[in-house]
């Protein structure tokens, strides 16, 4: 949370809202490959739309030891900017293998790069092949 409030991303009670919804509804936000995805209503704490990936070297546990090894936080300032994150995000870890890529642990540079051609090829629609 620390990173989103520094860059202006939202305030520290987005955070809170993060963390407590973790405390009363337990991993609901980790997907079966180790993705959570935290993220809270926007109650006027949000002032940008945007996305922060964490890739831990060793898996961090969230309630009920449910072991996570990437995080992506996001905020939006709408429901339809949500959504869209949220279904591109998960159509680059479904078909263009971008976990498998980060197990190696990249460079911030090489993520950016990765999800740069991501970006590039599903505006083309064309092969889904990120080597």
């Amino acid at each position: 949370g620390e990173i989103m409030i520094k860059n202006e991303i939202c305030d520290i009670t987005y955070i809170e809202n993060i963390i407590e919804r973790v405390k009363e509804f337990g991993s609901y936000m980790v997907m079966s490959n180790k993705v959570a995805l935290p993220h809270s209503k926007n109650n006027g704490n949000v002032f940008k739309s945007k996305m922060v990936l964490m890739n831990f070297r060793r898996d961090i546990l969230f309630p009920e030891e449910t072991p996570v090894k990437t995080m992506l936080t996001f905020t939006s300032q709408d429901e339809n900017t949500h959504l869209d994150a949220l279904s591109n995000f998960l159509d680059l870890v479904s078909n263009y293998k971008f976990l498998e890529k980060l197990e190696n642990n990249p460079s911030k540079k090489k993520v950016i790069d990765i999800i740069k051609k991501y970006e590039f090829l599903s505006n083309l629609g064309k092969n889904r092949d990120i080597n």
